[in-house]
């Protein structure tokens, strides 16, 4: 790695160089599995800090999941951009460069790789199957390795346009994993074998819905036997190189990222009995799905000299992110078919149709961005001035039942066509087939910063940026909301945060202890302001009862089920034969829902205070090596908090403790713990200042000899936080905790 032992480094940071990259083996070849060469790294997070609050770059223009879906930290499926591409990396936990921004874990920014005065060009294949994996797990053997594969193709491509002035970089790579969508098998006597994934189901059974799909609706289920599947991505990158003069130099770059992934059906819907696919129930080709991610890029820089003292670098760039769509083969409604299983228990057996969460399921993400440096030397003053505004277009539609969603009691009743026992469909209510939930973010910043070489030991670097969000959103505002009080508090869907500034001082020193740079003492302090996923705004969108709404049922004796008998039909005859029938039950207007998200009107953006100290020497050895210890103390100032305030306070009469020695409170159950028992969820998105994460690490790196780098890291992390919410829904947060308790009101 190259030295840390440079001037300018203040605070923790990882330079990561294209000698690192090279040598360094990988199993995914993607850009976490370099970065994982930083001491606080953690899978994709840093710091003991959410993954989604990173901030990636690449050549300084920001490149990140805005929504944040499914935990991906980078768009297109999560690695957009080959390693082949790229010429270094610095992933920074507590930079105090103000220019540096957007994260509450750690900024990553990679540079790529640009053309010479020389062609210069690689082609190369990365295999990887089962015989590259062991086959034992603490002495437990396995047994047989089943097939797997994974080839990626790629090249690079570099060299001059004109002779000095002009140059070019491309880079192409497709990858391509075959895999199963799953391995079940039916049964030959409608007996499972959990061991050997045999279901019940038998081919007999599946040959037998397909054909009467196919006789009663018309319907196409495709293969019931064949679950082939896969993903195939194809990147590529082009960047171009122009020395327009002597003070000005423009660099130009393209990424484009395609990637089209099988997936098997999803979840389970209505408290179903058994998943779509398994030991009791098994499922359709065409209904399976692909996700389809499209991610193109476009960044410009000019640099510029002024002056004899003066520079400035302007760069712009556009991101549109296509992303998570999902597609199944035909329209047709989610069917479940139920069937006893040994012990009496009813449980799903088939499944067929649309998948329940893959009809218009997608994201879009426009964002622009401008920002601009101007530098000037002064003496032993570095002076840096500049700001940013970046526009984030963002919009998301979820219709779970899209396709609507039909289950019966029996094959029976599907064939003579009985009323089913549940049912559920989601529509919009804008007018369009899909209910897009629009997110505008836009957020101007301006900085100025002095990086002062004190002497010849000592540089000290410290400045001040503001960072003012605001949000451009049309008001989805619900009034059946509005009208609650949750214990003084009053929510509205379609109030947005105030245009609030955020201010981020930081200091930051290197000094060198003995004047020989072998002993350097560094850290600093200071404030960093971070985002959060937008898929929580979107939500709140979605959630406000103004852009779709969902009916389901599966209450026995309902008169809705009993009016759907006869036929499975599609939503939009749903809509025409049966919801005039039901007018309570299928609104045309915007009405009252049971999960509510909201923002609070004050809230703001992530912003923690991190400070840093560090120690680095340079080892009397004779050959390379040096050794770092450093400490660095995160304390959140306004840390997200995700409450749900329909849930009653802990001075309520209704809430009691347990007895003996345990005094915890207890929640009295079911909707007695409500405050509105006709709403579940009223979750209400706001700030704590509660919370904090610290890391100890102490690093060794050596090159006892040529082309041998050596680099171990011991790092011990601790976090505390009140809402480590990992999940696409706000309400994630209470089902999946990673503490014991929930995130409820009184316990902060």
């Amino acid at each position: 790695m190259s030295s840390k032992f440079a001037g300018e480094k203040t605070g923790a940071s990882t330079h990561i160089t294209i000698e690192d990259i090279n040598r360094l083996p990988t199993i995914n070849r993607s850009l976490s599995d370099i970065t994982k060469l930083s001491p606080y790294a953690n899978g994709s997070g840093f710091g003991g800090r959410d993954q989604r609050m990173n901030n990636y770059s690449i050549d300084g223009a920001n490149f990140n999941n805005s929504m944040g879906l499914d935990g991906a930290v980078l768009p297109g499926g999560g690695n957009p951009i080959s390693i082949d591409a790229l010429d270094e990396i610095q992933v920074s936990v507590a930079p105090y460069d103000v220019r540096q921004t957007n994260f509450i874990g750690a900024s990553v920014n990679a540079v790529t790789k640009s053309g010479t005065n020389q062609f210069r060009g690689s082609g190369y294949m990365y295999v990887k199957n089962e015989n590259l994996r062991g086959n034992e797990v603490n002495g437990e053997d396995l047994g047989e390795r089943p097939e797997e594969r994974r080839n990626i193709y790629g090249f690079t491509l570099g060299g001059p346009i004109v002779k000095n002035r002009l140059f070019f970089f491309v880079n192409g790579e497709y990858e391509n994993e075959p895999k199963p969508m799953h391995k079940w098998k039916l049964s030959a006597d409608g007996t499972e074998d959990v061991e050997h994934l045999i279901s019940r189901v038998t081919d007999a059974d599946m040959r037998r819905f397909s054909n009467d799909l196919k006789t009663m609706y018309g319907y196409d289920t495709g293969s019931w036997t064949d679950f082939s599947g896969g993903t195939n991505t194809y990147r590529a990158m082009a960047r171009m190189d122009w020395n327009i003069s002597e003070r000005h130099k423009l660099m130009v770059r393209y990424n484009y990222t395609s990637q089209q992934k099988d997936n098997n059906v999803v979840g389970v819907a209505l408290n179903i009995n058994g998943a779509p696919v398994g030991r009791y129930s098994m499922t359709f080709r065409n209904s399976t799905w692909k996700q389809l991610n499209n991610v193109n890029s476009l960044t410009a820089e000019l640099n510029s000299r002024l002056g004899m003292m003066m520079n400035n670098k302007l760069l712009v760039s556009f991101t549109f992110n296509d992303g998570n769509k999902r597609e199944c083969n035909g329209d047709f409604p989610t069917v479940d078919i139920m069937k006893p299983d040994e012990g009496g228990t009813n449980r799903a057996f088939m499944n067929a149709g649309y998948d329940q969460h893959a009809l218009r399921n997608g994201i879009t993400e426009k964002v622009w961005a401008v920002t601009d440096h101007f530098s000037v030397q002064i003496g032993a003053h570095n002076l840096g001035t500049g700001f940013s505004f970046e526009s984030q277009d963002v919009s998301n539609c979820y219709m779970r039942y899209g396709a609507g969603y039909y289950r019966y009691a029996s094959y029976d009743d599907f064939v003579n066509r009985m009323a089913p026992v549940a049912f559920a469909m989601t529509y919009s209510l804008t007018g369009e087939d899909r209910a897009l939930s629009p997110v505008h973010y836009n957020q101007f910043s301006v900085y100025a910063q002095d990086d002062y070489n004190v002497s010849s030991r000592l540089k000290l670097v410290y400045g001040v940026r503001m960072d003012i969000p605001f949000y451009v959103n049309k008001r989805y505002e619900n009034p059946s909301i509005t009208g609650y009080d949750f214990n003084g508090k009053a929510l509205s869907t379609g109030s947005w945060p105030k245009a609030t500034p955020l201010i981020s001082p930081r200091v930051g020193i290197n000094y060198d202890l003995l004047g020989d740079n072998r002993l350097k003492l560094r850290g600093g302090t200071g404030l960093f302001t971070g985002r959060f996923p937008l898929i929580f705004l979107s939500k709140m969108q979605e959630g406000s009862g103004i852009l779709q709404t969902t009916v389901s049922t599966t209450t026995v004796g309902d008169p809705l089920l009993t009016a759907l008998a006869g036929s499975i039909r599609m939503p939009q005859q749903v809509l025409q034969e049966i919801a005039p029938q039901f007018p309570d039950r299928f609104p045309t207007e915007p009405g009252a829902v049971n999960n509510i998200i909201t923002i609070d009107r004050n809230f703001k953006m992530p912003q923690v205070w991190k400070t840093s100290l560090a120690l680095d020497y340079q080892l009397l050895l004779p050959f390379k090596a040096d050794m770092t210890l450093e400490g660095t103390f995160i304390k959140d100032i306004n840390a997200i908090l995700q409450q749900n305030v329909n849930v009653i306070a802990l001075d309520d009469p209704k809430m009691s403790t347990f007895s003996g020695p345990d005094k915890r409170y207890r929640y009295p159950g079911n909707d007695e713990k409500y405050i509105h028992p006709e709403i579940t969820d009223a979750m209400l998105m706001t700030n704590t200042h509660k919370g904090y994460s610290y890391n100890l690490s102490a690093t060794l790196h050596m090159m006892p000899v040529k082309g041998l780098n050596l680099m171990t890291s011991y790092t011990y992390t601790c976090s505390r936080t009140l809402s480590n919410n990992q999940s696409n829904q706000i309400w994630g947060l209470e089902t999946g905790s990673f503490c014991t308790g929930s995130q409820l009101p009184g316990f902060t």
